[in-house]
């Protein structure tokens, strides 16, 4: 610390490595941490870091070169704050005192050489370099001091700035999450994903996003987003590892971790042809799980250079792929329930098989969310009578005339399934008891109006409403179905809504 002659190439690699450990943390307290470290153990000095209160009537005080030794003192700021807003040069009790007396005392200050940190025109930091004995501290040492308070500066800025993406994807996606829950609409969902491919990056100071989804064989991963390259021309990752040579996706989805490639042209578990074609580095592949615990796909995340990626980081992105995998869990349903339907031919309603698909994903959606809805089962009153004393083929009419009566009286989003023979089924989104009500009566009045060749029928219904009747999708349409009978019982052409509280 004593020398004052300074070595410029020295310095000069100093101050290169100093912004490359910056460069790659994503952590504040990490970074300043590091910063402290390499202080002590290239210039032999002690490091206080100074974080202001808003007030800037106290600091709370970290000693940085040593860990967890002096970490988080709170201290009084003895002199007006704009005194500390240049570098000072201060040495031995008299000098010291006036600006860090309770800091001298505790951390034994001798010598001490003070840089304010300014960021965005604000004064909120101060790093303060100090020795204990009688050695001076070096113009090489107050050089780099310095230099590495810039480089605070700009690390200081971008972990402000990665914060405030972190905050707005986890709102976007809690956002995005909860509108996944009520409409499935792959339009919306196709909005959603490049979206994310495209912010993802931006918010953990990363270039490149790719989400590769497995085919329905499970056999292949297709990379389907991406910021960088083409993903309709991109190539299929065979799930085989004696198909190809990367196997970071399979590795990924086996584990259900994320894995970390430090450098994929020389990591035995990746392509190091591919690699140098996409230029590829540093990179990490994070598994999308869904709700179930299924396999959904893979995103890849790098920035084209070698990376040391930070424990938040990686954190970061697994909540990421938490959320991604439950908006791929609606896309799966989707797909899902595409290939399963079937209408019913006669009334062009869900049959009860896609019906109950539709319902039981509702009901698991709403009972992690907690919302609202109800169920109406309505049965068509006397409907064997029109069979047998009219014919099937005016039954028929009366089924389809109903169904259609049905589809036009409830709102967009609500569904409606022929649940067999002349009984119907009605989800209700996000309505409680009074609102089924006027719907369900709405529909009743309506069907009572219904001619077809002068002759006229009615419906019954019975109404049950989550989570209110119960919480579970079997026990809510036992509820409504009861309350179904005792419409019938009660004569017929009406609707029975009474809390049950025990079947």
């Amino acid at each position: 610390m004593g020398e004052n002659a300074m070595n410029f190439q020295e310095l000069e690699r100093k101050f290169l490595k100093i912004t490359r450990i910056l460069n790659r943390q994503q952590d504040k307290d990490r970074g300043i941490d590091l910063l402290g470290r390499f202080i002590k153990s290239r210039f032999g000095g002690e490091v206080l870091f100074y974080d202001f209160t808003a007030d800037k009537s106290q600091a709370v005080v970290n000693k940085v070169s040593e860990e967890h030794q002096g970490s988080g003192t709170p201290l009084p700021i003895d002199r007006p704050i704009e005194d500390y807003n240049k570098p000072l040069w201060l040495k031995g009790k008299e000098e010291i005192d006036p600006y860090f007396g309770d800091s001298r005392r505790i951390f034994f200050m001798n010598r001490v050489f003070a840089m304010p940190i300014i960021t965005r025109g604000e004064f909120n930091n101060l790093l303060v370099v100090y020795v204990t004995g009688e050695e001076e501290i070096s113009l090489e040492t107050q050089a780099f001091v310095r230099f590495a308070v810039k480089e605070l500066v700009a690390f200081l800025s971008r972990i402000k700035n990665s914060n405030r993406f972190f905050e707005k994807m986890l709102f976007r996606m809690n956002y995005l999450e909860n509108i996944l829950l009520f409409q499935n609409q792959e339009s919306d969902l196709e909005k959603i994903m490049k979206e994310i491919v495209e912010n993802i990056p931006k918010a953990i100071g990363m270039k490149k996003c790719t989400i590769a989804l497995l085919d329905k064989k499970k056999e292949y991963l297709l990379p389907y987003y991406s910021n960088f390259i083409d993903a309709s021309k991109a190539e299929k990752y065979p799930m085989d590892k004696e198909l190809i040579q990367d196997h970071t996706g399979i590795l990924a989805l086996e584990k259900k971790e994320p894995i970390i490639v430090y450098d994929a042209q020389k990591d035995s578990r990746c392509d190091p042809e591919l690699a140098r074609k996409l230029k590829v580095y540093s990179n990490v592949t994070v598994p999308i799980i869904s709700l179930r615990g299924e396999a959904l796909g893979v995103m890849y995340v790098d920035n084209g250079q070698y990376e040391i990626f930070t424990a938040e980081q990686i954190r970061f992105l697994k909540i990421i792929g938490g959320h991604i995998g439950l908006i791929l869990s609606n896309l799966n349903y989707i797909d899902r329930l595409q290939s399963k339907v079937r209408t019913d031919g006669l009334t062009g309603l869900y049959n009860k098989e896609s019906f109950q698909i539709l319902y039981q994903e509702y009901v698991r959606s709403r009972q992690k969310t907690k919302g609202r809805f109800a169920l109406l089962m309505m049965d068509i009153d006397n409907f064997k009578r029109i069979n047998d004393t009219h014919g099937h083929p005016l039954g028929d009419r009366f089924l389809k005339k109903i169904a259609k009566t049905m589809e036009e009286s409830v709102r967009d989003g609500d569904v409606v399934g022929r649940y067999g023979g002349e009984e119907f089924i009605i989800l209700l989104k996000d309505t409680g008891r009074a609102g089924a009500c006027r719907i369900a009566e709405r529909i009743r009045k309506k069907i009572e109006e219904i001619r077809i060749r002068e002759i006229s029928t009615t419906i019954s219904a019975g109404l049950a409403v989550f989570p209110e009747d119960s919480k579970y999708s079997g026990e809510l349409i036992e509820v409504a179905d009861r309350n179904l009978y005792r419409a019938k019982k009660a004569g017929k052409n009406q609707i029975f809504a009474e809390y049950i509280d025990k079947l």
